[in-house]
Order: C-alpha cells, then sequence, then structure tokens
C-alpha cells in the first residue's frame, strides 16, 4: 500500500517523543503545578528503611499514590503513622524517570479526624499497656508530704519556675534538686533517661517530677518516672502509670503534693 502525498505530509508533520523525552515532559508539568499540595487518604504497606526513610501508599476507594516520607521529617512527627490511618499529607509530586513513575514527596503529615498528639498519646498508652506498665503492681503512693523533690527539666522554662513559686509558697522547707536536662530535640529523650536513671538511685528522694513539651519518643523511653507534669495535655501518661485509681478516685486526690502540682497555676 502506496502512501499518499498527503499522507507523507502529516507523517512528517508529526511530533514524535521518545519514552525520556515524553517522561521528562511529564515530568515537568507534574512537578512545576503540584509542588505544594495536600492530598488525603488510606495509609497502606507502610514499611521504614534502614535508613529511616519511610515508604508508603496513600489510597481510596479508586486510586493509590506512592508516597515517601524522609527520615528528617518522620521524625518531626508527632504520631506514628501505621496501615489503615486515614491521613492528610503535605508535600510534592516527583516523576522517578527510570521507571516512568511518580510519587509523592511528603514534607508533613497529620492524621484526619483526631490530633496528631492526641493520636499520639493513644498510641503511647496503648503501648504501654501491653509491656504491662498500668498493672496494679507498679503503681507507686505519692507522699503528702515529701522531704525532698527532684525535678527533671530546663531550668529557664517558664514552667519551673512557676512550680518553685507554688512549692516555696506553700511548703518552703521542702527540699528541691533541679537536674538540668534539654526538653525536646535531638539528645532529649536519652539525657531525661539518664537524669531519672541517676536520681532513681539516691534513696532519700520521695517524689521526682519531670516538666517537658509533649514527646512521645521521649516518654516512651522514661519507665522509672514517679510524676509527669505535660505541658500539651492535662492528663498525665505517668499518673496513668504509677497512681491512676489513687488519684482520680481515692484519698489521693487530695495529697497536698498532688495539689500543688496539677491544680495550683502549673501550665499543663
Amino acid at each position: 500500500m502506496e502512501l499518499s502525498e498527503t499522507s507523507i505530509t502529516e507523517l512528517a508533520e508529526r511530533e514524535i517523543y521518545t519514552v525520556s523525552e515524553l517522561t521528562r515532559a511529564v515530568k515537568f508539568v507534574l512537578e512545576e503545578n503540584f509542588h505544594d499540595i495536600w492530598v488525603e487518604g488510606e495509609i497502606s504497606n507502610f514499611k521504614v528503611s534502614n535508613s529511616g526513610h519511610a515508604y508508603f501508599t496513600l489510597k481510596d476507594e479508586e486510586s493509590q499514590l506512592r508516597v515517601v516520607l524522609f527520615r528528617l521529617n518522620k521524625r518531626l512527627l508527632k504520631f506514628e503513622p501505621d496501615d489503615g490511618l486515614h491521613v492528610i499529607v503535605r508535600g510534592r509530586i516527583s516523576v522517578y524517570e527510570a521507571r516512568g513513575e511518580y510519587q509523592l514527596i511528603a514534607d508533613y503529615m497529620e492524621p484526619k479526624g483526631i490530633g496528631a498528639l492526641q493520636l499520639a498519646f493513644e498510641q503511647l498508652k496503648e503501648k504501654l499497656f501491653k509491656e504491662g506498665l498500668f498493672d496494679e503492681a507498679h503503681k507507686k503512693p505519692i507522699p503528702d508530704f515529701p522531704n525532698k523533690i527532684a525535678i527533671v527539666t530546663s531550668p529557664t522554662g517558664a514552667a519551673i519556675r512557676d512550680i518553685l513559686r507554688i512549692i516555696g509558697r506553700r511548703f518552703p522547707n521542702v527540699h528541691i534538686i533541679i537536674y538540668p536536662v534539654m526538653v525536646q530535640g535531638e539528645g532529649a529523650a536519652e539525657g531525661i533517661a539518664m537524669a531519672i536513671a541517676e536520681l532513681n538511685g539516691l534513696s532519700d528522694i520521695d517524689v521526682m517530677i519531670k516538666i517537658t513539651e509533649y514527646d512521645p519518643a521521649t516518654i516512651s523511653q522514661i519507665y522509672d518516672i514517679v510524676f509527669e507534669i505535660n505541658l500539651e495535655y492535662d492528663t498525665f501518661i505517668s499518673t496513668t502509670i504509677f497512681s491512676n485509681k489513687e488519684i482520680e478516685e481515692g484519698p489521693m486526690a487530695e495529697s497536698p503534693i498532688y495539689k500543688i502540682i496539677c491544680k495550683e497555676g502549673i501550665p499543663v
């Protein structure tokens, strides 16, 4: 079959892409137009590599999207991503030219319908419950009138000034030890855990208080806390672990030291 003169002309005028050229063109269009977007969906196939980067699929009823969450951004999350969670992800589209695939590079992620900190709190409670730390055998009574109180916190924060002012006004003769630590960021968990372990070795400390901002990664490493003041919640993980029923339902709710910490001006 011979081509007509018209067909030859049309063939000559066609713009024919190579696979690489087309992929690069698609890459430019997608990355130029979807460089800062929010995407909603359900997490599936969530995996963390040895390097700390997370890879998962974001899906809905009809489609799915591959997502990469790099290690540094993952560490900034206030909750632990897991399969089945409905989330909102902020990021940018990236095209992997070698395979002709596109994916979302995630910068930030939050759970849909529940706050990230609240979800982290619930995840931590579940984790500690499975480890048996809510057992009655682990509950420790809080003394009404402690002689010596150890405080693990940043020495420059507003919370420590408040608690020192209140304790000083109500119980001026109490001996207070302040163990200075970082309360958030790189190395905070290790520093706080070391401080509590060291103070726990002192036999004359009656009450230990840890004042910090809420950080599930930090709290989960600390199992020997007697008390924890949490700047983001009005519920205390360590209170739940060590004296939940006694404080909420029993006479310990009237403990003077409990009233000082939980009910007199400490920013919790």
